[in-house]
């Protein structure tokens, strides 16, 4: 076979690769990006919002939820000092919007260290929660 030959051969070849890689490609993309029906909360700390040690009787902190629901959502949200429930909230999100609060929590002088706090998200499909801790600033 001749290289002329075999070019003549692979042209048509190439061209019909490329177009079911091509159609292929359509085909999957389609299926992942519209045949996924997830529905979720997003629930987030900020994380130049805080400090990892107590410098005052008051920690403060910022978090965001975002709702990918898919419909109005009611959300609770707990927040935690250890296993000390310290403030609860409610409030509605609308399928992709997003909401961000700042957050100071009271400090008690007897508290435990390292101490946690966790903020949980109740509403949608799940529960969730994120936290962080908090070292006493004396064991510097």
């Amino acid at each position: 076979m001749s290289d002329e030959n075999f070019g003549n051969y692979l042209h048509p070849f190439i061209r019909t690769a490329v177009i079911i890689s091509l159609v292929l490609s359509v085909i999957f993309l389609a299926y992942f990006y519209l045949g996924t029906d997830d529905h979720y909360s997003a629930l987030y700390l900020v994380p130049e919002s805080y400090s990892g040690y107590a410098y005052s009787d008051n920690i403060s902190f910022v978090y965001g939820v975002r709702c990918f629901e898919g419909e109005l959502t009611t959300y609770n949200i707990k927040i935690y000092l250890n296993e000390d429930i310290q403030k609860y909230d409610s409030f509605e999100l609308a399928d992709r919007e997003s909401a961000v609060k700042y957050e100071t929590v009271s400090v008690s002088p007897d508290v435990s260290y390292p101490m946690a706090v966790k903020v949980v998200l109740e509403g949608g499909q799940n529960e969730e929660y994120v936290y962080f801790r908090i070292k006493n600033p004396d064991n510097l």
